[in-house]
């Protein structure tokens, strides 16, 4: 055998363990397990992001059988809903955790017309933030700490 062809089989035998271990990893270590707790109602159109400072997960809006205004924290244990008032009911946002700041941003949606709006949570409250002009009426956002709001 030719050394290339027997770099060749030991690196497919390689790969191929690898894909083995990391198969049974999966298995053994990352399990879905269903759990039963109260929290918000099934919906679309919503959009979620971590803040890493206080260890929750925000979920903000989206749509069940009407449009829903409701701010919501997981925990990794159980939800609490944590304000009803801020932005307008709405679904197709976008939301970011801008870690520089400590707060959670919310851009955009559709609340029955496409807005451009854009809103911090604080964990707390939500507050208004004034926009320049942005340019809106897609469904898809981003937002980095490089980006000026």
């Amino acid at each position: 055998m030719h050394a290339r062809t027997r770099g060749l089989a030991h690196a497919a035998l390689v790969v191929s363990l690898i894909a083995t271990c990391h198969s049974a990893f999966a298995q053994a270590c990352f399990e879905w397990t269903r759990r039963q707790v109260l929290g918000p109602s099934a919906r679309a159109g919503h959009a979620m992001a971590f803040d890493i400072r206080r260890g929750v997960t925000v979920l903000f809006g989206g749509s069940d059988v009407g449009l829903s205004g409701e701010t919501w924290e997981w925990d990794g244990s159980a939800w609490t809903l944590r304000a009803t008032s801020g932005p307008t009911p709405r679904t197709r946002h976008a939301m970011a955790y801008d870690a520089r700041r400590g707060v959670t941003v919310l851009f955009g949606g559709n609340d029955g017309s496409v807005v451009g709006d854009t809103w911090e949570w604080d964990g707390t409250a939500w507050l208004q933030k004034p926009t320049r002009d942005p340019q809106f009426g897609t469904t898809t956002h981003s937002y980095t700490t490089r980006t000026a709001l």
